[in-house]
């Protein structure tokens, strides 16, 4: 941390990013003396410029990255999250929008994966549908769904909501898994090359593994 002090926002920014794409090309170095491959997972930019309101994907040099990592994994999810309202996981035009700003730092459509999520969320919310404060949402899937049964209210993209009561609580439920076998084409429809990696919550899932078995021809 020597010479940090005094530094703005955006210098400190800069000096993160700089710092991880060296890391990120001793790596590979590292990786490819044993004939073994690199991927690098990266937080997507949702708005434009440098803005440090979310300065976490600010540190990622997308461009040069791509020269040396083999695979730029985006983490396209959690537009909703366990500390959000609820809300659908990956909305495809979220989802489109974070792919076309890193596919505009020159990353060649063959080292571009996305995340696909295959899991859901659980809100406890008030009347008004939104989080009750002091809550985190949990993380549900496949497999824990198929077993409740809860009661669907309604979709989004391919995603599906659910409501159930419990003691004294409303719950809000998004699963992102039903909207997968769709979403695993749809990188591929809008670039060619760009490929797609689901990301699932937990290893006891077995409905959920079937699902992603599905959905990505395995």
């Amino acid at each position: 941390m020597a010479g940090w002090h005094g530094l703005t926002g955006q210098q400190q920014v800069t000096r993160i990013r700089d710092g991880y794409t060296a890391l990120a090309r001793e790596l590979a170095l590292a990786m490819h003396r044993q004939h073994r491959a690199l991927r690098v997972a990266v937080k997507p930019r949702v708005t434009g410029g440098s803005d440090l309101s979310d300065p976490a994907p600010l540190v990622y040099d997308y461009g040069e990255l791509a020269k040396y990592a083999d695979q730029i994994v985006l983490m396209a999810i959690d537009f909703h999250w366990a500390g959000s309202d609820p809300g659908p996981i990956a909305p495809l035009a979220d989802v489109e929008n974070a792919l076309a700003r890193v596919r505009a730092y020159g990353v060649p459509d063959a080292r571009l994966a996305v995340e696909l999520a295959a899991y859901g969320y659980d809100w406890t919310v008030d009347a008004a549908g939104h989080r009750v404060p002091g809550t985190q949402a949990a993380s549900v899937t496949a497999t824990g769904i198929a077993r409740e049964r809860w009661t669907t209210t309604g979709s989004s993209d391919g995603e599906t909501s659910y409501e159930y009561a419990s003691p004294g609580h409303r719950h809000v439920v998004w699963f992102a898994g039903s909207a997968l076998r769709s979403r695993a084409v749809s990188p591929r429809r809008l670039y060619s090359g760009v490929a797609g990696i689901a990301w699932a919550a937990g290893n006891t899932d077995p409905a959920g593994a079937a699902l992603i078995s599905r959905a990505l021809g395995g």
